[in-house]
Formats: structure tokens, C-alpha cells, sequence
């Protein structure tokens, strides 16, 4: 019975230890997922449905069993295809703007939300604070009316 679990424990432990990546399609699946497609414009390589990316995906299997690594493929792209096949933007100031827009429009429309969180809760308790000296200003108010009815009431009567 012992050896039975042993045996097992030892299945589990051969199984573990190999990573998923070592299958030559999902390495080869991945790499074409992130590489654009000089024929299909706004898709992977791996999605595109052209006939003439069905071949250059068949040529890059076939260089990659014969032994060509992930990197030599990427560079006979480069060579073949140039920078437009990378599906990340260019090492030049546009290529890091393309990185850096969207965060700084994220911040900037963050500190607009804190901002006018901000300015509500002040003129919130700018108006919580008024109704006492409206009710001052109010009396006041009253007593010149009351003055002013009176006045009108001795002139025309």
C-alpha cells in the first residue's frame, strides 16, 4: 500500500515539474500572438486569416523545429518584415509618448474628480454655514420692512 502512494506521489512530482511551456505550439502560439501580421493590418500573426500568413506561420514552424530559437525567428521578421511587426511602440520620444498619454490623461482627469470633490464639499459647508447668519440678517431685514410700512402707513394715512 505504501509503495502504491509512493508511486503515485512520484507520477505527481515527474508531472509537476515540467512547465506547460516547453510544448512547441504554445511557445510558438505565443510568440505569433505577439508579433503583428504583415498581412493582415490590426491583427496577430496568430489570428490572421490570410492564406500567405498560414505560410509564414508553416515556415516559422518548420525553422523552429529544425532548431532556430524564438529570437532568431523574431529577427528574420525584422529583417523580412522591419519594426513594423512588433506589437510594441518604438524606442523614439513618440513611441514612450504613446506610453505616457494615456497615464497622464488618467492623472490629470483623477485630480479633476479631486478637485471638484473638493470645491462640492466647500460649497457644501459654505451653505451649512449660512442659514445662522440668515437668520441675523433676516431679523434686520424685517425691522426695515416693518419701518418702511410703517413710514408708508403715516404718509398716506
Amino acid at each position: 500500500m505504501t509503495g502504491f502512494i509512493f508511486s503515485i506521489l512520484g507520477v505527481l512530482s515527474i508531472i509537476g515539474d515540467r512547465p506547460v511551456t516547453d510544448y512547441p505550439e504554445d511557445v510558438l502560439n505565443t510568440f505569433f500572438s505577439d508579433v503583428w501580421s504583415p498581412y493582415c493590418k490590426g491583427n496577430s500573426l496568430l489570428d490572421c486569416p490570410s492564406g500567405k500568413a498560414e505560410e509564414l506561420r508553416k515556415d516559422l514552424r518548420e525553422r523552429y523545429h529544425a532548431g532556430d530559437s524564438i529570437d532568431e525567428l523574431r529577427i528574420i521578421l525584422n529583417n523580412r518584415y522591419g519594426d513594423q511587426i512588433k506589437m510594441e511602440p518604438a524606442s523614439d520620444f513618440r513611441g514612450k509618448l504613446s506610453y505616457l498619454l494615456p497615464w497622464a490623461a488618467f492623472l490629470v482627469a483623477i485630480g479633476g474628480v479631486i478637485l471638484f470633490w473638493r470645491r462640492k464639499s466647500r460649497f457644501q459647508s459654505n451653505l451649512a454655514a449660512k442659514p445662522t447668519s440668515n437668520a441675523a440678517s433676516s431679523t434686520r431685514d424685517r425691522k426695515v420692512d416693518n419701518r418702511i410700512l410703517d413710514d408708508l402707513d403715516e404718509r398716506l394715512g
